[in-house]
């Protein structure tokens, strides 16, 4: 069903990641986290277990804030979510590589 993606071309969820998914976006959504993981000595507890609430708080942000202009920039269009998540999480962490290493 819908209609068949033709390599070599961009997709409507690629250009809605490289849009809307910005540095800026993915830093205010790690500091969010990070300022609640600070425990009573000032410390930050950052781990590898925040990291699958990052992709998820970015890819809800990302949906949450945008999709009025999506649907205002793009024409009503036809969005697959489960591929606009991936391509999130493939941004996130090309911006993000010091915390993928």
């Amino acid at each position: 069903m819908g209609a068949p993606v033709i390599k070599g071309e961009r997709t409507i969820e690629q250009d809605i990641v490289d849009k809307y998914c910005t540095a800026a976006l993915i830093d205010k959504e790690f500091s969010k986290i990070t300022n609640e993981t600070i425990d009573a000595a000032g410390n930050v507890t950052w781990g590898s277990k925040m990291i699958p609430r990052l992709l998820g708080q970015v890819f809800y942000c990302l949906v949450t804030e945008e999709a009025w202009n999506m649907v205002k920039e793009f024409k009503y269009p036809t969005i697959d979510y489960k591929k606009l998540n991936s391509l999130t999480i493939a941004k996130i962490k090309e911006e993000m590589k010091g915390l993928f290493a």
